[in-house]
């Protein structure tokens, strides 16, 4: 899964390579200049969790932070990193046999998440507010928490796992201009497991987030 995450990546930064020549001398013809971006996020996200190929969904909550360049008027490479956790357990069934190990819940106890976005302005000229079309990919950090009982042998456990994710994202995004500092942002946003578990009901392991941000902007 790591390699394909770094296939991907590797993709992304020759992209933004090879459009450097371009981008600059469309800046140059334009006379704006680059801009950088830092700012505060917070988000809500449902996701597809794989740990051994075997997959489990979960609400989540997160903070984070993130920096950003505006590699020209239109596009802008934006970098973060989120901390999140599992809002509740998730529960499943009473089993018996093989699944004598129910009832038991599922959690995230905490997640660290880094993407990165390319996001491209869908309105040519500069507007107080502008919709964005944003592609990414995210590396994910986790850790996951099982309880349950033995229903055999009327035993409890707790069990703790660990685990890395890699994702692609693609959605929109709404940027407000508050004044010529600060920007309010708000995404919406599809994710994709690449891990790809073998016990999902859909074979890409779909997910959606949002998230709503506050950045600042310096030259």
């Amino acid at each position: 899964m790591i390699p394909r995450f770094l296939t991907c990546a590797g993709g992304v930064l020759v992209f933004l390579l090879g459009s450097q020549p371009v981008l600059a001398q469309a800046d140059a013809s334009t006379g704006v200049e680059p801009r950088w971006y830092v700012g505060a996020e917070a988000g809500k996200q449902i996701r597809t969790y794989s740990i051994d190929r075997q997959g489990f969904g979960q609400f989540t909550s997160s903070l984070g932070a993130q920096g950003a360049y505006a590699v020209s008027p239109r596009l802008l490479v934006q970098v973060g990193v989120q901390y999140g956790r599992g809002n509740k357990p998730n529960e499943e069934l009473q089993g018996s046999g093989s699944f004598a190990h129910y009832p038991q819940t599922e959690q995230i106890t905490r997640s660290w998440t880094v993407p990165v976005q390319l996001r491209w302005s869908l309105a040519k000229d500069p507007h107080r507010f502008r919709l964005e079309s944003i592609a990414g990919i995210g590396l994910c950090f986790f850790r996951q928490r099982e309880t349950g009982t033995n229903t055999a042998t009327a035993t409890k456990f707790v069990k703790t796992n660990s685990g890395t994710n890699g994702y692609l994202d693609a959605g929109i995004g709404g940027r407000l201009r508050l004044n010529p500092q600060f920007d309010l942002t708000a995404d919406l946003l599809l994710n994709v497991n690449m891990a790809r578990p073998n016990n999902s009901y859909f074979p890409i392991a779909p997910g959606f987030g949002s998230g709503l941000s506050l950045q600042y902007k310096f030259r």
